[in-house]
């Protein structure tokens, strides 16, 4: 007991000490914001030089710079206090009248990758850091977008974000004589925020999609009204149900399989009974899958009138409960083939983990890429390094232009699906491994070893590594990737966020943009898929 009591105070005083170390330091952070911000008279509205952006404000958020990285909960909380009053000096100098409530501040650390109420992390803010205040970076608008606040001509810029991430209530019956024009705003809006990096002798190739039945998978909230069951999004603004019963932006399987569906639960009362939530995907050649998430344990009775449904829809069934995955009819995955240049390379399909959901766009982007780093099709003599590969969708055809490729993707189960695709198209000059961008980054420099790299057989001083395949999520790049990039001849980036591609080409100075594309890959949505072919030119 005496050693658990001494035990118990050493962690209590080293906790202290802790804090002590982390209110020191966020005191030093907040002198240094306040000290930039005090640039502007306090009280006084920024010329319209300085400031982009005045209104609309309805949280903020702070970047703690890497002395606060280590900071635990505690000293998280003591952050929160600590920069408070520094953060609303800096909204009065920028003109801005009333702080943040305390509830709406939120902390980024660089450290983790846990997400609490006081502490949303990202380590991809760091990234800019040349462009970011010492101390304090983002502001979130009111459109709940990270906006960037920098020093310019000894004032404070804050850029708004571009809205091209933004929810917004789904289009369900949309008018497609409308089409051209809503995505004509959209090109503009990308050409804009875009006009300094495309130099004049590059133009934005935009490849449309279909204006309906383009979506290959949907996902709906099964809503309980007594006895019957409905389909269901909600709507991001006011949070309430909006009831389908069509969906016209999916393609043709998926609303047969909405229709059947309905009337098979009205008939089978234990497959409705807690039925939470269905995600359905299907291919062009008419393959279909469902999946079924339960707030309750499916048992062996539910797996018989699974099976009975799967026959009626046919169609593959997975049900879902607590963790546990029940497949039912079906190997668990779809087969979704697209031709390139004149050859089928399959994907997989599965559900739960990120696919191409638009079919027609994605064969139009594999096939951009492909011409992009081989235009006559011819097979080059260097190798390729993809970062960011999931099923291997742009790997396999990118191979047929390559000496050799190395894609590497951290999710394991998507690296076992792109070597079976690549198995089954005879693809056999790929090494896929199962590594982080960071990771490769770190093995490319040479800092570590990794055994996942051997078991592949990949000794990464043998390549001729002289491209580079980018095609991060949403937040971009992380700064080991944007490093990596950096000493690349040539860079191939497909970003789904166009506004934090540019953050991203900021921290490529010394290439250029030679060839740009948008893929509108979700009309009727501000989403768009944008690609670039980047050279270095120092």
């Amino acid at each position: 007991l005496a050693s658990g009591s001494r035990s118990c105070m050493s962690v209590r005083h080293a906790a202290s000490r802790r804090l002590w170390a982390v209110s020191l330091l966020t005191h030093c952070c907040a002198l240094s914001l306040a000290a930039r911000v005090h640039e502007l008279p306090a009280g006084r509205p920024p010329s319209p030089a300085c400031s982009r952006r005045r209104v609309g404000l309805q949280e903020s958020e702070i970047l703690l710079w890497p002395g606060l990285q280590r900071a635990g909960t505690d000293g998280t909380r003591e952050a929160v206090a600590a920069h408070r009053d520094a953060h609303a000096s800096a909204l009065g100098a920028l003109g801005w009248v009333g702080a943040p409530s305390a509830g709406s501040l939120k902390i980024r650390t660089a450290s983790s990758t846990q997400r609490t109420p006081l502490r949303q992390v990202s380590s991809r803010s760091l990234l800019a850091g040349k462009q970011l205040l010492p101390a304090a970076a983002l502001l979130r608008t009111g459109r709940n977008q990270p906006a960037r606040l920098s020093m310019s001509g000894g004032g404070v810029v804050v850029d708004p974000p571009a809205d091209f991430a933004r929810a917004k209530r789904p289009e369900l019956a949309p008018d497609v004589t409308l089409y051209a024009g809503a995505l004509r705003d959209k090109v503009e809006r990308v050409r804009e925020l875009l006009k300094d990096f495309l130099p004049p002798s590059v133009d934005l190739e935009v490849f449309e999609s279909p204006p309906v039945h383009y979506r290959m998978r949907a996902e709906f909230r099964i809503w309980h009204d007594g006895d019957s069951a409905k389909f269901a999004f909600f709507d991001p603004e006011t949070k309430k149900p909006i009831f389908v019963e069509e969906y016209q932006l999916a393609c043709t399987r998926i609303n047969r399989m909405m229709r059947e569906l309905i009337v098979q639960l009205d008939l089978h009362p234990k497959l409705k009974k807690r039925l939470f939530q269905v995600e359905m995907i299907a291919t062009t050649e008419d393959a279909a899958l469902l999946s079924m998430v339960y707030k309750a344990p499916v048992d062996q009775e539910w797996e018989e009138e699974a099976a009975g449904l799967a026959a009626v829809l046919d169609c593959q069934i997975i049900g879902r409960s607590r963790g546990k995955k029940t497949n039912v009819a079906g190997e668990g995955y779809l087969v979704q083939t697209h031709t390139v240049g004149g050859r089928e390379y399959p994907q997989w399909q599965t559900e739960n983990r990120f696919s191409q959901s638009n079919a027609h766009i994605c064969a139009q982007m594999l096939t951009w890429a492909q011409r992009q780093l081989s235009p006559d099709g011819s097979r080059r003599t260097d190798d390729l390094l993809e970062l960011y590969c999931g099923n291997g969708s742009f790997s396999l055809p990118l191979a047929s232009v390559f000496n050799r490729v190395v894609a590497t993707e951290l999710d394991k189960y998507s690296v076992r699906a792109a070597k079976a695709c690549a198995t089954l198209a005879e693809v056999d000059n790929i090494k896929f491994a199962a590594l982080s961008a960071a990771e490769i980054s770190q093995a490319m420099r040479g800092d570590r070893e990794f055994r996942r790299l051997q078991q592949e057989s990949i000794e990464l001083p043998g390549y001729d590594f002289q491209a580079l395949l980018l095609d991060p999520p949403r937040a971009g790049l992380d700064p080991d990737s944007a490093a990596l990039a950096a000493g690349f001849q040539e860079v191939l980036y497909v970003s789904c966020n166009p506004a934090n591609l540019v953050r991203d080409l900021q921290a490529l100075p010394e290439h250029e943009v030679v060839s740009a594309a948008l893929f509108d890959q979700f009309p009727w949505t501000d989403h768009a898929e944008v690609a670039v072919r980047l050279r270095k030119t120092v």
